[in-house]
């Protein structure tokens, strides 16, 4: 499933893209939905110009860590760092060293996306990278994967293979790898899987998570087999299914400064709420309000009879 099919939950549509131009693309029919319409927008990105990389630096806090992610960054995209956007998530840190991930982008780049939302009107929620929303789905879908670590290689989509490793309740490596050819695939499918298995001390993979299909699978599974303790052989599924979650291992996001915390947007639906609670009462109460004193009008027409109003125009005539 190559993630275009939309997932909407919770006032939030989600959608995998490889551009800005493909976004507006698939926002446009939502502008013309009158029931059901989405108010919120979260995005995954498989482009180029989108990077992500695991980290490992020494202890330090956050600030400096932010700076050496934004220097490897300014590397990364030839970039200088005024022009770049960034987020990175923590997993490990202990006394020597801090273990993470973090994304970054164009801010150029950023921006346009953010004004597709915006005349889409709808509210940005997140913009991510797509190998964290494939991850996080499987997860979803595979609980052991994030209770009891193991690697992962998404075979689904064409042309890209997604790699990654979780230990810890961390994601420890990911990558990855576009190819034109299955003969290129395998081999960075083997070589990977190698690499892999060397960080082990037991120079094997633990569990080995394998998506989707392949052009020469057999032969794919043995190799796996013979580098893995067990294979598990999962379906296709869609990686936009996270990005309505909010119970995922990653939480990178390339907006955090320009959109909503789930708790400020939590608060800002209960304000709404009590606002329209208020208007109905203020409607109840005018029509109360008005219900009373057509029944005070109609009592004092009908308490006046005609006889009785000639004769207080004679005493008044007499009066004068």
């Amino acid at each position: 499933m190559d993630g275009r099919q939309e997932i909407i939950a919770n006032s939030t549509v989600a959608l995998t893209v490889s551009s800005a131009a493909e976004l507006e693309t698939l926002v446009r029919p939502l502008k013309r939905k009158r029931l059901f319409k989405p108010r919120y927008i979260s995005v995954a990105v498989n482009e180029y110009k989108v990077l992500s990389r695991v980290f490992n630096f020494p202890k330090a806090p956050r600030d400096e860590i932010r700076r050496n992610i934004i220097s490897e960054a300014c590397d990364l995209l030839s970039l200088p760092a005024h022009q770049i956007e960034a987020d990175f998530q923590i997993f490990h840190s202990d006394q020597e060293t801090t273990r993470g991930v973090f994304i970054c982008a164009p801010k150029e780049l950023v921006k346009n996306y953010l004004q597709v939302m915006d005349h889409a009107r709808l509210i940005p929620l997140r913009l991510t990278d797509s190998i964290f929303a494939r991850i996080d789905s499987l997860i979803s879908i595979n609980r052991e994967l994030r209770n009891e670590g193991g690697c992962l290689v998404d075979l689904s989509l064409d042309n890209t293979i997604y790699f990654a490793v979780i230990q810890e309740k961390g994601c420890v490596f990911f990558r990855k790898v576009h190819y034109e050819t299955p003969q290129e695939a395998k081999r960075a499918i083997i070589q990977t899987l190698q690499g892999i298995c060397s960080l082990s001390p037991e120079k094997k993979i633990g569990r080995l998570y394998l998506v989707g299909d392949f052009e020469e699978q057999d032969e794919l599974v043995m190799k796996a087999q013979e580098m893995s303790d067990v294979m598990v052989q999962c379906e296709p599924f869609n990686p936009n299914k996270a990005m309505v979650s909010r119970n995922n291992m990653f939480n990178l996001n390339l907006l955090r400064d320009c959109t909503f915390h789930p708790m400020e947007r939590s608060l800002l639906m209960m304000i709404q709420y009590l606002i329209i609670i208020f208007l109905l009462l203020q409607v109840f109460v005018l029509a109360w309000e008005f219900e009373k004193q057509m029944s005070v009008r109609k009592a004092l027409r009908t308490s006046v009879r005609p006889a009785d109003y000639e004769h207080a125009l004679k005493l008044q005539e007499q009066l004068k």
